[in-house]
């Protein structure tokens, strides 16, 4: 089945106290250059209150179809500074529709942080998978053309990484033996993604250091077993650093709050990830 991922139309940036975040600018070419490697079906939601216009490389993937936009409509108005909590509303009011039409196709990205370690009431807690300084990305100036092209010569590879991660954390959480489980699939990973990475050097010289972070769906939380009540765990599977080479990578679960739109909320957050993007590699 291919992915889909439901991406913003613009970044978000958060205030000084982190209790509130504003709309940014345009979307950073490297995350696009991500979601593109990655995933294989976008939808980029629009708004009836601010509609916000795609960059050439989102232009260029619903040119040849692999991008939908679809447009969400809200009653009344938003008050000046709340506009990133609009977008995100949209993202996932798309997601919950797309999720009851093809359940475990779509997930939701967000190009900057939208996690609070402040508990409001427009938060809720969900346990939180952080890759740091692990993935290899293509360079900005890398076409999406040569990226999709290189994704079907390589999609047997790509896709065999991206469902070993989506099932990591589960399998961790879930397991009995939570410590010689975590040793496992660390060495697992460390070898998925030294292979990953290699894939990638071989079709793009030049390339981007990121970090990832999974924040798990409520559902996948509880689906285990453990529930948010048993989250407390979170440290004692604290992963330990990763040694690929000379990269500075490591992976941890922690417990934060996540920045949701509904007060009163009954569904699950929905599986997000966010990307950063460290530095040059080469």
């Amino acid at each position: 089945m291919e992915k889909g991922l439901i991406i913003p139309a613009a970044t978000m940036v958060k205030n000084d106290s982190n209790t509130s975040s504003s709309l940014g600018g345009g979307i950073d070419p490297a995350l696009i250059r991500n979601w593109v490697i990655f995933w294989d079906e976008f939808i980029c939601p629009d708004n009836n209150l601010i509609s916000v216009g795609l960059p050439p490389d989102l232009e260029y993937l619903q040119t040849i179809a692999k991008l939908k936009r679809n447009k969400i409509s809200f009653s009344g108005g938003i008050a000046s500074g709340n506009f990133s909590r609009l977008f995100l509303a949209a993202q996932e009011i798309t997601y919950y529709q797309k999720n009851s039409e093809e359940p475990g196709k779509w997930t939701m990205a967000q190009s900057e942080e939208i996690l609070h370690d402040h508990k409001t009431k427009e938060t809720e807690p969900c346990l939180v998978f952080d890759l740091v300084n692990s993935i290899q990305i293509p360079d900005r100036l890398v076409s999406i053309e040569d990226i999709m092209n290189f994704k079907h010569s390589r999609s047997d590879e790509l896709r065999e990484f991206h469902s070993y991660m989506e099932e990591l954390y589960i399998k961790i959480v879930s397991a009995k033996d939570i410590p010689r489980t975590k040793t496992h699939e660390l060495e697992k990973l460390e070898r998925a993604i030294a292979q990953y990475n290699r894939v990638l050097c071989e079709g793009f010289p030049k390339r981007l250091l990121t970090s990832l972070r999974i924040v798990l769906d409520r559902s996948l939380i509880e689906s285990t077993g453990m529930g948010l009540a048993a989250a407390g765990f979170a440290s004692q599977i604290g992963l330990p650093a990763l040694g690929i080479g000379a990269m500075a990578a490591c992976a941890t679960f922690a417990l934060r709050n996540v920045l949701t739109i509904n007060k009163e909320k009954t569904s699950p957050h929905p599986l997000t990830y966010i990307t950063r993007v460290e530095n040059e590699l080469f």
